[in-house]
């Protein structure tokens, strides 16, 4: 049982500069509070001391008078010392007992304030004791009592904290965003280059793109250091990049050349395995032609004067040519190079006669039955194609049918079609049971065979998948078929309509008839003037019009479609006269001049020439 692997989520981007000014800050935090801390702490206890020193002093200095006072019995001024005391700051109450406790007198700072029991009041007491002679011993005369409060002293130690936390604060905030903008101006944005251009970097490029940083110092630093690490790394990707892009391209070439080699082998074996039928296919023919001239050598000598039996035997001796000349011309056209080859427009007949004339003798020899109706409209449709690739495809999917149901029973192979506005769809068909599922993803891959070894390179319908793919087209195993069969997907040439303009029925019938066996679609106007709002209300690519006709003539037609502000179709005067000049009739606006009796290839050869002028122009 294998592991499940459980990625970690991505981890959240947080700047370095706030990570900064976060560690700054909290630092310079911590810190401040701890001097805040120890400060005030020693700031407190010099106040409490110096509360301590104020009691001490009143002690110092009202205790002898206050003395006097009590000896005296004097209660007036005893009075008037202890208000004296009460109205000193942060003393909250005074008061004075006799020698056995009893309060003889007391004075408030502030009455309604007191309270009998604070946290922030502290009591010192003092003895007020005299004596009369400097030799006799003090008497005991009572106590004074002094009240005094902290409150005052937290007060101020609270209000100047309050202060001082907010200038450290400020100052902090302050220090903080200077060091931050230090940090920026010689490490962040560096780092923030070095960032930039490490996500631009394309670590498979073989171009020397080295890391340049913006900055303005005279002497080196770790930035530096890091500038000249990354550029020597990135010298050795250079150096390991040219390094695998050589063995890259040398492995390339040796797969290529191997597979050419490859493809090669397997055209040279399908031709190889056609070489018997094409020997009999031609040597069948020149049988006929030899036996044919033989007899008619033989009349000659004999002295036999049968002139129907000669051109009889000459029309078969030069059919029999003909037939020998297509099985050439077609083993030419599969076996030649097609890598050079361009578009063109072709028939899909065309091409699907020339790979049969290499297969049909061979699949005769082995009793394959071959299914196809050359007579068909449908295989009249005009492809834009590269022909021998797309012969070569066909003849892939020919011998693979035939390498497939070679040994079975029952053997026939059938070549279908059908399309729509768009595209047209070949089906090779042949009497096998159908690729199995397990292998149908893999039977479009290079150097994939379920062929005997020797028999099959594994080639065919990767090369045919290429060169469809070419086509902009698709080839595939198509399952709606109970036996096996492969279909093509090929785009149709678009055939625009091609206006014929003439006022004499005839050679607007034989016109139109000739265009419509080259695949074209065409229309038909007896004038100059119809054939303009035919044009004005249809789209027209080509236009062949006679010059002079009753209601406006060809001149006429290409003079007012000049005045049409859109794409004109392009106009192929005829005339069986020199009415105009060639040269000034394209002038005039027209594609060329032909002269009666018109050559029907002239105007084809023109037609097919813009064509193509204008596919290679859509590729590019």
């Amino acid at each position: 049982m294998k592991a499940d692997i459980v990625q970690d989520a991505p981890q959240a981007f947080r700047p370095l500069k706030k990570k900064l000014l976060f560690a700054i800050i909290i630092v310079s935090t911590v810190l401040t509070s701890i001097v805040v801390f120890f400060h005030f702490k020693f700031e407190y206890g010099k106040d409490l001391s110096s509360l301590v020193e104020k009691i001490q002093q009143i002690s110092d200095s009202s205790a002898q008078a206050m003395s006097q006072a009590a000896w005296n019995e004097d209660h007036s001024y005893l009075q008037v010392q202890v208000d004296s005391i009460a109205k000193l700051e942060d003393i909250i109450r005074v008061r004075v007992t006799d020698s056995t406790g009893l309060l003889s007198t007391e004075s408030y700072h502030n009455k309604k304030q007191f309270r009998e029991k604070s946290e922030d009041y502290r009591t010192y007491k003092f003895p007020l004791n005299y004596k009369s002679n400097a030799d006799d011993t003090p008497e005991f005369l009572g106590n004074v009592e002094v009240t005094a409060t902290i409150g005052n002293i937290k007060m101020d130690i609270y209000n100047r904290l309050a202060f001082f936390i907010v200038a450290q604060f400020l100052k902090t905030f302050l220090i903080s965003w200077l060091i931050l903008i230090i940090c920026h101006h010689y490490i962040n944005k560096n780092l923030e280059q070095i960032i930039e251009f490490v996500q631009a970097f394309n670590l498979n490029s073989i171009e020397e793109n080295y890391l340049k940083i913006k900055r303005k110092t005279k002497t080196r630093d770790e930035i530096s250091v890091l500038q000249d690490s990354i550029n020597r790394m990135i010298k050795k990707i250079h150096h390991l990049n040219l390094e695998k892009e050589n063995k890259i391209t040398e492995q390339e070439k040796k797969i290529e050349l191997q597979t050419a080699s490859a493809i090669n082998s397997s055209k040279m074996a399908a031709l190889g395995e056609m070489a018997g039928g094409i020997a009999h296919e031609i040597n069948n023919p020149l049988t006929v032609i030899h036996t044919k001239t033989r007899i008619m050598e033989k009349m000659i000598e004999r002295g036999i004067p049968d002139n129907d039996l000669f051109l009889k035997n000459t029309q078969s001796i030069l059919g029999t040519v003909d037939r020998i000349s297509n099985v050439i011309q077609g083993l030419k056209n599969i076996s030649k190079d097609a890598s050079t080859e361009e578009r063109q427009d072709a028939v899909i007949k065309g091409i699907i006669d020339n790979v049969l004339n290499l297969c049909e003798e061979k699949f005769k020899n082995h009793n394959v039955e071959l299914f196809f109706d050359p007579k068909a409209p449908i295989y009249e449709s005009h492809l834009n194609c590269y022909p021998i690739q797309l012969s070569q495809v066909f003849l892939i999917l020919l011998n693979n049918s035939f390498d497939a149901i070679e040994d079975r029973a029952q053997k026939w192979i059938k070549i279908e079609a059908a399309q729509n506005k768009k595209w047209m769809f070949m089906h090779f068909i042949d009497s096998g049971d159908g690729v199995p599922k397990e292998i149908r993803e893999k039977i479009f891959q290079p150097f994939y065979t379920t062929k005997e070894i020797g028999k099959g390179t594994g080639l065919g319908l990767s090369l045919a998948f290429e060169i469809i793919k070419k086509h902009g087209g698709e080839i595939f195993y198509d399952d709606h078929y109970k036996n096996t069969c492969f279909t093509i997907k090929l785009l149709l040439k678009e055939r625009k309509f091609i206006l014929v303009v003439d006022d004499d029925i005839d050679i607007r019938e034989a016109i139109c008839s000739y265009l419509q066996l080259e695949g074209y679609r065409t229309v038909e106007a007896s004038s100059g003037k119809e054939a303009l709002k035919i044009i004005r209300d249809q789209e027209i690519e080509f236009v062949v019009s006679d010059i002079r006709m009753p209601d406006g003539g060809g001149l006429f037609l290409v003079d007012e479609l000049r005045k049409i502000d859109r794409l004109l179709p392009y106009v192929i005067l005829v005339t069986g006269q020199a009415d105009i000049t060639r040269e000034e009739a394209i002038k005039r606006g027209a594609l060329d001049l032909l002269k009666k009796p018109l050559e029907m290839d002239r105007i084809i050869g023109l037609i097919k020439y813009i064509e193509n002028s204008y596919n290679e122009f859509v590729e590019m």
